[in-house]
């Protein structure tokens, strides 16, 4: 009896443990599917933040060159380019502080055409945010891109800043 009581002590024992397994395993596979949800849900969060960031920095280009050109009393924005980054700057210090995503700079180029009165600003715009917050880990989501803004000052009444990559008035 003791052989075979041990047998059925074992085959219970494995039936058990094949039973448990089968709990848990799915348990653990939908915590990670909902961790990588999240992971994913971030990710997309922080692209759309970089795209509302660029448009942000689109209008505010417009409006640095505006007030230069204003202040100088010409359509020649060839000394705009520190107005130009400031804006921009300002910009992303207002975005990361209301999305609690981090918005940067990572490179800045200013160009101007012959007649000085066209202006082109390509900058690498860089958004992250911490995948767990108020941890100690440096574990971020990050996400960087070429963004480019082309404008052409006008010297009408009143002064006009044009987008040529649209052709629509950004001010004016």
């Amino acid at each position: 009896m003791n052989k075979k009581g041990g047998v059925y002590v074992g085959i219970v024992a494995v039936i058990a443990l094949a039973t448990l397994a089968l709990v848990i395993y799915p348990s653990l596979s939908t915590t990670n599917e909902w961790k990588a949800s999240i992971y994913a849900n971030l990710m997309l969060e922080t692209k759309r933040i970089w795209q509302n960031a660029r448009f942000v920095l689109d209008k505010a280009t417009a409006d640095a060159l505006a007030d230069y050109a204003q202040t100088n009393g010409s359509t020649d924005v060839s000394g705009a380019g520190n107005q130009v980054k400031s804006y921009l700057n300002n910009a992303l210090t207002a975005i990361s502080n209301e999305s609690g995503f981090k918005c940067k700079l990572d490179s800045f180029n200013y160009r101007t055409g012959t007649a000085n009165n066209k202006a082109k600003v390509t900058i690498d715009l860089k958004c992250e945010q911490e995948l767990r917050k108020n941890t100690k880990t440096s574990f971020k989501v990050s996400y960087t891109k070429k963004a480019v803004f082309k404008k052409e000052v006008k010297s009408v009444s009143p002064l006009q800043v044009i987008d040529l990559q649209s052709g629509t008035l950004d001010i004016g």
